[in-house]
């Protein structure tokens, strides 16, 4: 439904005072915040300013429209809204990238809003009470979410908007101060004060959940200090956080059946050599939809997305081995579009040579482990069998 993404080089990512901020944050946050260091004097603030407009547009054929609209009015499934935020920094001795989810349940009252908004009825945004927590602790082993009550999360208000034949989602979220995040200068004179930590201002009572603007989803990620070069303590300059890139997805049940970016469709691999892979891994989701395993269906599904948010990540997954003269001469004859991987409208494609694989042995990579979609499910209906002898 919406995608938006930040780096330091395009002045989305901004360092802050930690000793101002801190008393600028709403008073909902104060005790978690406190509670795990993330204002502590020994960290260093950036403050996070995504973009409120999808950077890729929503396109989905009628009979997927109506297919998901269906889903969405069955009282039986339980519709979730992910928020995914792939984090990148420069340093890190626990890794450079990190994939941070939060779930938002949507409730059946905003239903029918939800519905007339995706077929086009409305332009009105809907509400979404509790939706996502903005805070990112940046540690040098690990980035990952401070733990937020779900009662303390930010509110935000989601919409679609429809401009020359395309359809777009844009996002917004109550603001960490009253007026603004303090990017855009849009501060009374009592926040500007308690931002930039000059005079004195009751920055503790300026805000108030419900009363505060609307801004871009953002994020504020603390950074620990770590030993510089000279063995001082100090802050490493390449150790914050360099680019966020964050996407939403619609997810029935357990299962991400459809994602509401688009993007998927978008990504077209006629150039790519070996394509092969990648229907591979829309064929195994299937098949593990098939089986049973919610689980590895929700997980593949994860991968094949981060796969197509990166050209770099398309690039060598897709890059046949030269090592193996069957992976060459597939990618010679391998053609398709996205409309194929995503199992979406119609598609086009030059066959494979006939046993030129396994559609149900193929090897899957899944993090730092392998197996096949049958070997799995072989191996749990084994399983099965040995708990009921």
């Amino acid at each position: 439904m919406f995608t938006s993404q930040a780096a330091v080089v395009d002045g989305g990512i901004k360092w802050v005072n930690a000793t101002h901020l801190t008393p600028a944050l709403n008073t909902l946050w104060a005790d978690p915040l406190v509670r795990t260091g993330f204002t502590a004097g020994d960290r260093l603030l950036q403050l996070t300013d995504m973009s409120e407009t999808s950077s890729t547009t929503w396109t989905v054929s009628p009979p997927w429209r109506r297919h998901l609209v269906h889903l969405l009015a069955d009282n039986g499934s339980v519709p979730m809204l992910e928020l995914t935020t792939h984090v990148r920094r420069e340093r890190g001795f626990g890794g450079l990238e990190f994939s941070l989810r939060q779930s938002w349940a949507v409730p059946n009252e905003i239903r029918p809003a939800l519905i007339a908004m995706l077929e086009g009825r409305t332009d009105q945004p809907i509400h979404l009470r509790h939706f996502y927590q903005p805070f990112i602790e940046n540690a040098p082993t690990n980035v990952a979410l401070v733990p937020i009550p779900t009662e303390r999360r930010v509110d935000c208000q989601l919409a679609m908007r429809r401009e020359l034949q395309a359809q777009y989602g844009v996002l917004s979220c109550r603001a960490l101060l009253a007026a603004s995040n303090g990017l855009d200068g849009n501060l009374t004179r009592a926040e500007h004060n308690c931002f930039t930590g000059v005079g004195v201002s009751p920055c503790q009572v300026l805000n108030n959940t419900l009363g505060n603007a609307l801004v871009p989803l953002y994020f504020v990620s603390s950074s620990m200090m770590v030993p510089s070069t000279e063995g001082l303590s100090g802050v490493l300059a390449s150790f914050g956080i360099i680019a966020l890139y964050t996407t939403g997805v619609l997810s029935l049940a357990r299962v991400l059946r459809w994602t509401l970016t688009g993007k998927a469709q978008l990504v077209y691999l006629d150039d790519i050599q070996q394509p092969q892979k990648l229907i591979n891994l829309v064929e195994d989701i299937k098949l593990t939809r098939e089986e049973g395993d919610l689980k590895l269906e929700e997980e593949l599904y994860n991968e094949l997305i981060a796969i197509y948010q990166s050209t770099e990540h398309i690039r060598s997954y897709t890059t046949p081995n030269p090592a193996d003269p069957q992976e060459l001469q597939m990618a010679a004859r391998c053609y398709t579009d996205s409309g194929e991987l995503a199992g979406l409208d119609t598609y086009k494609h030059r066959h494979l040579q006939p046993g030129a694989s396994d559609p149900f042995g193929r090897l899957l990579y899944l993090g730092d482990r392998h197996t096949s979609a049958r070997q799995a499910s072989t191996l749990r209906h084994a399983d099965a069998g040995l708990a009921k002898g």
